[in-house]
């Protein structure tokens, strides 16, 4: 399916293919245009409060259908976030930091999403509320945001990148593994148990590749495998309880 409606009216998911590439580089591009922040304040309580539960509900819709794809590197979000990063509103003579403000920065810690632009305003009021957004690790084929006058020239500006995308297919091995994002795990007690576990899958895999006689690949694969076997469970355990706060 190349593209998905996530959230009527909010969010829509777009799978691009590249030309020459197989769908194993195919990348998505997330659409969005979020909840306004004068919604966020305006109102009295009763309202207020319904304001707040469905800006949240957005952006869980959004950081939900990001996770899988971001820690693939294959995901770029962009759109109205109607949301500031945290320099630019603390740089404010007034600041007042929304819930969407800080909807987006939990989203990028926890993604490993990174910001193309450089703090210039996007919307005739002064604001960057409009962003692009790509994971760390793809972040050096994409250069800074650059802005110009937008279709509306009284309202949001165009904001736009450049991604540089090669392929060799010449030569190439088997794809990188990707590994887990282990950033999830704050528990510093976690990760005690990681080291522990690891030291001991280490030691079992390296006597055995010593006593079948292996080599030093063979070697290094047995470390990465107890390594991998190591931090599952407790990846797992972190993951599902950012699901729980998510919900």
């Amino acid at each position: 399916q190349r593209h998905r409606v996530v959230r009527t009216g909010r969010i829509l998911r777009v799978r691009l293919g590249i030309m020459g590439a197989t769908a194993d580089d195919d990348f998505d591009v997330i659409a969005c245009y979020m909840p306004t922040r004068g919604a966020q304040r305006r109102g009295g309580q009763e309202s207020s409060e319904a304001s707040r539960q469905y800006t949240l509900a957005v952006w869980r819709s959004l950081a939900t259908t990001t996770l899988p794809l971001a820690g693939q590197g294959r995901a770029l979000v962009m759109g109205d976030l109607n949301a500031e990063m945290r320099a630019v509103v603390e740089a404010k003579a007034n600041p007042r930091p929304t819930k969407s403000d800080r909807c987006l920065e939990l989203m990028m810690e926890q993604l490993s999403l990174v910001r193309t632009g450089t703090g210039r305003p996007t919307h005739h009021k002064g604001g960057e509320i409009d962003h692009i957004l790509v994971p760390d690790a793809e972040s050096g084929k994409v250069r800074q945001a650059r802005i110009m006058p937008g279709f509306s020239g009284h309202d949001h500006a165009l904001v736009y990148v450049d991604y540089r995308y090669a392929i060799d297919r010449e030569g190439m091995g088997e794809p990188r593994a990707v590994g887990k994002a282990l950033h999830m795990i704050t528990d510093e007690a976690k990760w005690d148990e990681y080291r522990e576990q690891s030291t001991i899958k280490r030691k079992a895999a390296i006597a055995e590749v010593e006593a079948t006689g292996g080599t030093h690949i063979d070697a290094l694969r047995a470390i990465q495998q107890a390594e991998e076997e190591a931090i599952a469970p407790i990846y797992d355990e972190a993951r599902a309880q950012l699901r729980k706060l998510r919900e």
